[in-house]
């Protein structure tokens, strides 16, 4: 899902500022690509938090980095 998203990211960056591909995506492995990985890795808990909340109160801080 993440590289998906980092290769629709990069296409679209690209194309809007006219930069070559290759410069683009040189930029953005250091840069937004990995905000990207991490918000897909931190989405399915924040949405089984959100979304039901007694999932929320049985899990501790710890558990939360940890899943």
């Amino acid at each position: 899902m993440s590289a998906r998203l980092e290769w629709a990211a990069t296409r679209a960056v690209a194309a809007a500022s006219g930069r070559p591909l290759i410069h683009v995506v040189a930029t953005a492995a250091w840069t937004y690509d990995t905000a990207i990985e991490e918000t897909v890795k931190v989405a399915p808990l924040a949405l089984a938090a959100w979304l039901w909340p007694k999932v929320h109160r049985q899990l501790g801080w710890t558990d939360h980095p940890l899943i």
